[in-house]
């Protein structure tokens, strides 16, 4: 039957779980979750947030439920090719979102209309002498 070793199980399990937290996050409570982010507090930025919160709780649960197939002992499990393509696909899901958001902060930031810190760029204001 289909199954990764405990290493791969985890950091599936690990990127599921921090996808819920940040979801969640953002979804709930975005107000206190942009400004993490570096993102500025707007009346109109929340429902934005609140997609993009939505979306991080699809991803965890597409891999969620990939990662838990791949895990499975049953005998009418999904062959260990069938497993190992939804993983894949549920790990290329989040990559291919995670790297359009990184993209479009760095537009942003390069705009003018992200901070820095968006994309965990600190800008100081103390200039060497």
């Amino acid at each position: 039957m289909a199954s990764t070793n405990g290493l791969s199980s985890s950091a599936t399990s690990t990127i599921a779980v921090l996808r819920v937290l940040i979801g969640g996050g953002v979804l709930i409570a975005p107000s206190h979750a942009l400004p993490l982010f570096g993102i500025p507090l707007a009346a109109q930025t929340t429902i934005l947030a609140r997609m993009c919160g939505i979306r991080e709780l699809i991803l965890a649960g597409l891999l969620w439920s990939a990662r838990t197939a791949s895990n499975t002992t049953s005998k009418s499990a999904a062959s260990d090719g069938e497993v190992r393509r939804e993983l894949r696909r549920a790990l290329m899901a989040g990559l291919v979102a995670d790297a359009v958001d990184v993209c479009s902060a760095v537009v942003g930031v390069m705009e003018g209309t992200l901070e820095g810190a968006a994309i965990g760029w600190r800008t100081s204001s103390i200039r060497p002498d």
